[in-house]
């Protein structure tokens, strides 16, 4: 069967359902605010969920990423989750972090896709505007 998912450079969608939907408990009530998205070296961006806690992402392809949720003061709840990538043109979709795996999503429309998602990118290695606008053009690339 042919396949939409690349080793060419573009970018792959993540999107989570619901980031407090976990099986990992936090101390007493605390709801994820933000979610940071490392790279293997550093910190990519740190993100607002919207208000169900679902996230939408374009993130850059074979670049591997992890995640870290945060409460509203930017303190860690849970996390790091384990090293994954997407391959361009890739579409990925989860419950929630570390949900069960027997669970299946709630059957709603999550909020943050209502937007257009955030892109997630590492741009450490970039010396000048063209290789930023060369960037831009892959990642948006259909």
């Amino acid at each position: 069967m042919p396949s939409s998912i690349s080793d060419e450079e573009g970018s792959g969608i993540l999107i989570s359902q619901d980031v407090n939907h976990s099986q990992i408990e936090t101390d007493g009530d605390s709801k994820t605010k933000y979610v940071r998205i490392e790279s293997t070296d550093k910190i990519l961006d740190e993100i607002e969920v919207a208000g169900d806690g679902s996230f939408y992402l374009k993130v850059q392809s074979n670049m591997p990423i992890r995640f870290v949720s945060l409460d509203a003061n930017r303190e860690r709840l849970r996390g790091p989750s384990g090293w994954m990538w997407l391959r361009t043109n890739e579409r990925r979709a989860c419950i929630g972090c570390h949900a069960k795996k027997e669970m299946s999503p709630v059957n709603r429309v999550p909020m943050a896709i209502k937007k257009e998602p955030v892109i997630i990118t590492d741009t450490s290695r970039i010396t000048n505007m063209a290789e930023v606008q060369a960037l831009r053009e892959m990642i948006n690339k259909k």
